[in-house]
């Protein structure tokens, strides 16, 4: 029998690499002599950067930067390269968790110190930044970021402004003339785990800034914020899927460095020939902390689930909780933990652990006739 597993993160308790296995003990307890293929799940939100690397035979750089906004101190992160190419987690240095909850100040917050790992990277010679852009604490629409490259933000006087949320509405145009040409020369990549607008009820403001620690009053100021940055860019930027990604980044990172923009669970199968290990298999074990609506747009379970059902092959989802408003071709949902259980027990990650390992165990001894069981 051969099984692929692919479980992201059950996110605030179990790594993708914890549950993942999890799942591989529980098969072999059962199936002691099946072929299990274990793909890195990850969809361009936190540690997308590392898992790529690790698909990649990719190194660590390791570089200090500028924290979210000047109340904290400089970060020390990292990258990884593989090849001709950096890859880059927006969350390494602009990460909401980086910062703690009393001290998070949306409208002051940048991606200045993602920028600077781009530099760094640049400095290095590497010509091709992968940017993985999810976990961001920030909706600056890459003020910050751009800022270190080299663009100004300037007002109708001519001053430079401070590239922070609360003076975008300010901007009235963007100065690329001391843009390097190492930054001109550089193909940038954006890998979005969503695939939101910059603007609107879907937007970066409206959807994401509330997780950042932004006020009702804060979000209609961020929004009307980022269209007026978008009035600034290519209509097409601030409409593409994935615009929105990281408070506007994506938007910003087409607009200005012609990035191209992709899935980041679809660049991440891809990386791992997912479709390839396909070939042959009687089941896919995906699943993640919670199963719903936002599993089909963008998530790495949803795209699984996809290639899976494209390719005729069988996949269930493990999750913690699950929601029924979703459209995805799963052949079952299976919640691991025991409803009686409280939230805050079944997350604590030895909690959560063995009941992935009990639900998959279970799973395959459902699925599998007895004579498989060997």
């Amino acid at each position: 029998m051969k099984i692929i597993v692919a479980i992201d993160k059950f996110k605030g308790s179990v790594s993708q690499q914890q549950a993942n296995a999890a799942a591989h003990r529980a098969i072999m307890s059962v199936l002691p002599k099946a072929q299990v293929v274990t793909i890195p799940a990850c969809d361009g939100g936190d540690g997308t950067a590392t898992i790529l690397a690790a698909i990649m035979g990719g190194e660590r750089v390791n570089c200090t930067v500028s924290a979210v906004h000047s109340g904290l101190p400089p970060v020390s992160t990292n990258y990884w390269v593989a090849n001709d190419t950096a890859l880059i987690d927006i969350a390494s240095a602009a990460g909401l968790a980086l910062v703690p909850p009393s001290q998070r100040d949306v409208m002051h917050s940048s991606t200045l110190g993602t920028g600077q790992m781009i530099v760094h990277a640049l400095q290095q010679g590497y010509r091709h930044i992968v940017i993985g852009l999810g976990g961001s604490a920030t909706c600056d629409c890459g003020a910050g970021l751009l800022s270190a490259l080299g663009f100004r933000f300037v007002d109708n006087n001519g001053n430079t402004l401070d590239p922070i949320p609360i003076n975008l509405t300010q901007v009235a145009r963007i100065d690329d003339s001391q843009v390097t040409q190492a930054v001109r020369d550089t193909r940038f990549t954006v890998i979005t785990d969503v695939n939101n607008p910059l603007c609107g009820e879907h937007g970066a403001a409206a959807v994401f800034a509330p997780q950042k620690g932004a006020s009702p009053q804060q979000v209609e100021q961020l929004e009307t914020a980022l269209r007026h940055m978008a009035q600034l860019f290519p209509p097409q930027a601030s409409e593409t899927a994935g615009a929105g990604a990281a408070g506007g980044v994506g938007a910003a990172m087409m607009a200005l460095l012609d990035a191209k923009p992709t899935s980041g669970a679809h660049y991440v199968l891809q990386a791992a020939q997912f479709e390839h290990h396909l070939a042959h298999a009687h089941l896919v074990i995906t699943g993640e902390g919670r199963i719903d609506e936002q599993s089909g747009m963008g998530k790495i379970t949803g795209e699984v689930a996809r290639i899976a059902h494209h390719h005729g092959v069988k996949c269930v989802a493990v999750c913690g909780t699950v929601s029924n408003e979703h459209n995805l071709p799963f052949t079952a949902i299976l919640p691991v933990s025991p409803p009686f259980l409280p939230l805050d027990e079944a997350m604590r990650p030895e909690i959560a652990v063995a009941n992935i390992e009990l639900a998959v165990a279970h799973l395959i001894t459902t699925f599998f006739d007895n004579e498989d069981l060997c």
